[in-house]
C-alpha cells in the first residue's frame, strides 16, 4: 500500500501537468479523492487492518485508471503527428513494469518490422536522465532505438540511442513476465515534458551497444535524488579490507563482505568514518489462542497494538548470512 500511494501521487502529479495540455481536469477527479483519502494516517502509514488496506488500494489503483485513459489520450494526441510510422492508436501505459510485464512491447517484439513508440514523460521541473528498461520478447534479435529530436509538419529526425539486452531474473516466477529487458539512456528529457523513443526489430544479430556497467549504475533510487555530478563513482570491493563500498561520489556506505552488514558510513576516500551497528530481529507477537491467560485477555498484537508474546520477551536476533 506504501509503494501504490507513492505510484499514485507521482502519477498524479504528472497527470496534473498534462492537463495543461487538454484543459480538463475534471478527468482526474477519482484519483484526486483517492490520493486525498490515501493521506489518512492509517493509510500512508500502512498501519491500518488488512482488509482496510485492501479498500484504499482498490481507491488508489481505480483513480490510477480513470486517469491513464485520459493522460493516454493527451498524449496520443499530442504526439500523434510527429510519428509518420504509426498514430499511436494503441499507445496505453504499462503499469506492471515493475514486474517486467508490458503487453505491447512484449508482442511487437516478436516480429521483424514492428514499431513501438515510447512516450517517456518527465514530472520535475528540470531536466532529467534515466536508463530506461522496457521488457522485451525475444533477445537473438537486433533492436534499433532511435530518439525524436526534431519534429515538424515537414520534417521528423530521428537520432540513433545505443541500447543493450539483458535476460530476466525473473525472481517471483511471474508466467507474465517476459524473458528479457532492453535498456537504453533517455538523456535530457524536458522538465515537465516528455520525449519519444521508437524501437524496431531489424535485421541481423543480438548487438549490445552498452556496457552492463552503463545500465546497472547509477542506481535509479539514487540517480533520482541526486545530480548526475555526483554518480561518477560506481561500487567497488576491498578484498584487503574486507568490505564493500556503495557510493553517491560524495558519501559510501561499506558493507561486510563476510556478513553482509554495514559496518561504517564514510567520506569518500576514507578520510572520516563513522562506525555502524546493523542488525535484524523479531519478537512473537501475542496470538490469543496460543498465549492468553484467561478468557478475559482478548487483545492480539496487531495495528496499534505491539504486543510480544511474552511482556519479558527480548529481541531475537538474527545470525548474518552473506548469501542473502
Amino acid at each position: 500500500l506504501k509503494r501504490l500511494e507513492r505510484v499514485g501521487s507521482s502519477f498524479l502529479l504528472a497527470a496534473r501537468q498534462i492537463t495543461a495540455m487538454a484543459n480538463d481536469a475534471g478527468s482526474l477527479d477519482s484519483l484526486e479523492k483517492a490520493m486525498g483519502t490515501a493521506q489518512h494516517h492509517d493509510a500512508v502509514s500502512g498501519t491500518s487492518k488488512q482488509h482496510v488496506a485492501y479498500d484504499y488500494a482498490k481507491m488508489i489503483q481505480a483513480g490510477i485508471n480513470d486517469a491513464a485513459k485520459f493522460v493516454v489520450e493527451t498524449l496520443r494526441l499530442h504526439f500523434a503527428a510527429s510519428v509518420d510510422k504509426g498514430d499511436l492508436g494503441n499507445l496505453v501505459l504499462c503499469q506492471l513494469r515493475n514486474e517486467t510485464i508490458c503487453n505491447v512491447t512484449q508482442r511487437a517484439t516478436q516480429v521483424q518490422g514492428s514499431y513501438v513508440y515510447l512516450v517517456v514523460y518527465n514530472a520535475l521541473a528540470r531536466e532529467r536522465s534515466e536508463y530506461i528498461a522496457v521488457p522485451v520478447a525475444v533477445n537473438d534479435s537486433k533492436f534499433k532505438v532511435s530518439k525524436l529530436v526534431v519534429a515538424s509538419e515537414d520534417h521528423i529526425s530521428w537520432q540513433d540511442v545505443p541500447s543493450a539486452i539483458v535476460s530476466n531474473e525473473n525472481h517471483a516466477g511471474s508466467k507474465s513476465a517476459a524473458k528479457f529487458v532492453l535498456h537504453f539512456p533517455a538523456e535530457d528529457i524536458p522538465a515537465a515534458g516528455a520525449s519519444v523513443y521508437s524501437i524496431v526489430m531489424v535485421p541481423g544479430a543480438t548487438s549490445n551497444s552498452l556496457s552492463p556497467a552503463s545500465y546497472s549504475y547509477p542506481n535509479p533510487a539514487v540517480s533520482r535524488t541526486l545530480p548526475r555530478k555526483l554518480l561518477q563513482k560506481s561500487n567497488s570491493y576491498d578484498s584487503i579490507q574486507d568490505f564493500f563500498v556503495v557510493s553517491s561520489g560524495q558519501i559510501e556506505a561499506r558493507f561486510s563482505h563476510s556478513h553482509g552488514i554495514l559496518t561504517h558510513i564514510c567520506k569518500v576516500g576514507g578520510v572520516e568514518c563513522q562506525s555502524a551497528h546493523q542488525e535484524w530481529g523479531y519478537y512473537t507477537s501475542f496470538d490469543t489462542t496460543k498465549h492468553a491467560k484467561s478468557k478475559d485477555d482478548t487483545q492480539n498484537s496487531g495495528a496499534y497494538i505491539f504486543r510480544p508474546s511474552d511482556p519479558n520477551q527480548e529481541l531475537h536476533v538474527l545470525e548474518p548470512d552473506p548469501s542473502k
